[in-house]
């Protein structure tokens, strides 16, 4: 095996890289896609476990005649859900994660939901400027003073019981109160040792070394790109790791990403949805942060299910 990888690395050209690592889940799961697509739980099972070479060979430089936007930010569209009944969950999900993700409006293609979406992530070939110098291109040497792109980290918290969540394709605020309390007289049973939440104090992280509740900041995404829009996988593949990385073509139109933008329903002491309930009774945490993985080799780095006598199990809201 050495020896094969060292002939590998013989053979780059001068500035590529290989990078082997093992490819882990982050414990999400999304509706099963259009026929013939692989749903993301089944891919993560299925890679558990793998080591593969990244990208192949890491993406060379994309072909840009300037420094500009693209430089910081990425336009997409990105796909939500397939429609079969919990698509406003899985888009709940998804567009609360907007730590460095902008979120347009949804719309339906094909039997499926979309939305326009902007990663704020730079390419790993762009330096900013110092002391107002002009920003560079380390790959094409190009310099200048592109405009610049601020994330619009939009709270999907409204204050007081009041939040945005996806009803009806549409994302709308809704009043949602906390759970009622025990009644009168009837104190709330304690928790048994074995019943407590192990993720409340669980030194997991992310892959930049974030601490505490890594599933809820970051996430895997279908990005549409076909197989002939060359730039833009490019662009895509040479974002700044690990805020964008583990881009995997998955069929000739979706490419599947890896993305570091944290929940904005997270709160210091966990999901600010958990117990409350949507108008038609469901709840209002979104089904898939509640399903948890079938193979401890997909989980976060220090995670608390790591640890093989806590059971892996299906968490109910």
């Amino acid at each position: 095996m050495a020896s094969h990888l060292i002939e590998l690395v013989a053979s780059l050209p001068l500035g590529s890289a290989v990078m082997l690592r093992p490819v882990r889940a982050r414990g999400k799961v999304t509706t099963p896609p259009r026929s013939g697509q692989v749903p993301l739980a089944n891919r993560h099972r299925q890679r558990a476990g793998r080591r593969y070479v990244s990208g192949a060979i890491m993406a060379q430089p994309p072909p840009c005649r300037r420094l500009g936007r693209h430089c910081r930010a990425l336009d997409v569209t990105l796909r939500v859900a397939a429609i079969e009944g919990e698509e406003d969950h899985d888009a709940t999900w998804l567009l609360g994660h907007t730590e460095r993700i902008d979120f347009g409006p949804l719309f339906e293609r094909e039997g499926e939901l979309w939305c326009g979406a902007t990663i704020h992530v730079p390419c790993r070939y762009f330096e900013e400027g110092e002391d107002g110098a002009p920003a560079h291109c380390t790959a094409h040497g190009y310099r200048g003073r592109p405009r610049k792109t601020v994330p619009e980290r939009a709270s999907r918290r409204a204050g007081g019981d009041r939040f945005e969540i996806v009803e009806q394709g549409r994302l709308r605020r809704r009043e949602l109160p906390p759970p009622p309390p025990p009644p009168a007289g009837r104190p709330a049973l304690p928790l048994a040792p074995e019943a407590a939440n192990p993720c409340a104090t669980a030194r997991c992280r992310t892959s930049d070394n974030t601490i505490g509740s890594a599933c809820c900041r970051d996430l895997q995404v279908d990005i549409c790109c076909t197989t002939k829009e060359r730039h833009l996988e490019a662009l895509i593949r040479t974002r700044k790791a690990p805020y964008l990385c583990k881009a995997e073509r998955e069929n000739d139109d979706q490419l599947v990403v890896e993305i570091i933008s944290a929940c904005s329903f997270l709160t210091d002491i966990g999901c600010s949805l958990h117990g409350r309930k949507r108008r038609d009774g469901r709840p209002a945490k979104p089904l898939m942060c509640s399903a948890w993985p079938e193979n401890r080799a997909t989980l976060h780095t220090g995670c608390a299910y790591r640890n093989r006598r806590l059971k892996l199990h299906r968490v109910t809201d």
